[in-house]
């Protein structure tokens, strides 16, 4: 499922009229897809996944500069032309005009459009944002951990002060609005937090925080995952 918020759209005075956006949850790049396709227990080794990826770059490049439009249940590729030429006998000047080539989405990606739900949630805070939860120890769905569990996270502007204990990872118990610090922190950047599930946490439904203080504000920056999760 796919989160989704609304937000007022700047192009219409109307207050009334909002925009919806898509909730990005992570980004995979390449290294990441290859390794991915790797492990799904077909034994196909990643170095064969990387090599096969790099002659279907390899044959695409090869079509596009000769002209070729590429139709592939992903996405079509076809050049166009921008700049305007002067009179029918005009050439093409990389100074007046430019080579682009037009994407569009497959049928791939159109049923998968067609078919994918979406769920609403709240405007995510424009700072700090928590895009992917994920554990460590274990594989786990619908984000259920145990105490003791390492957990990762990925998003933007995660980075706090480890001294200020008012900054920091947070879970806090949706019922009894208990809070637990997390304490042993493993690894933590920007854009990367990992940390262990504090092993005396009660069992329950949780929101996790990230809190921050970021350079040139005066007050601390909260950022929220969009969804609880549950101690076991």
């Amino acid at each position: 499922m796919i989160p989704y918020y609304l937000q007022k759209n700047p192009f219409n005075k109307d207050a009334k009229k909002y925009i919806g956006k898509a909730v990005l949850m992570e980004k995979l790049d390449v290294n990441e897809i290859i390794s991915l396709c790797a492990a799904r227990g077909n034994k196909i080794p990643e170095y064969m996944v990387e090599s096969v990826l790099k002659r279907f770059e390899e044959v695409i490049e090869d079509a596009l500069k000769k002209g070729i439009a590429i139709n592939t249940p992903i996405i079509n590729i076809a050049p166009t032309l921008t700049g305007t030429f002067n009179g029918q006998h005009d050439q093409f000047d990389k100074n007046r005009h430019q080579l682009h080539f037009r994407v569009s989405e497959g049928t791939f990606l159109k049923r998968l459009a067609e078919e994918s739900e979406l769920f609403k949630v709240d405007p995510p805070n424009s700072f700090v944002q928590i895009h992917s939860v994920k554990s460590l120890s274990s594989p786990t769905e619908d984000y259920q951990f145990e105490a003791g569990s390492i957990l990762e996270l990925k998003g933007k502007s995660l980075k706090y002060d480890k001294q200020d204990q008012q900054q920091g990872i947070f879970l806090v118990n949706e019922e009894s609005q208990k809070e637990y610090r997390m304490e042993l922190s493993i690894k933590s950047t920007k854009s990367y937090q990992m940390f262990q599930i504090p092993l005396d946490i009660e069992k329950g439904s949780y929101m996790l925080e990230i809190r921050c203080l970021p350079p040139r504000y005066t007050s601390i920056r909260h950022g929220r995952f969009y969804k609880a999760i549950s101690i076991l």
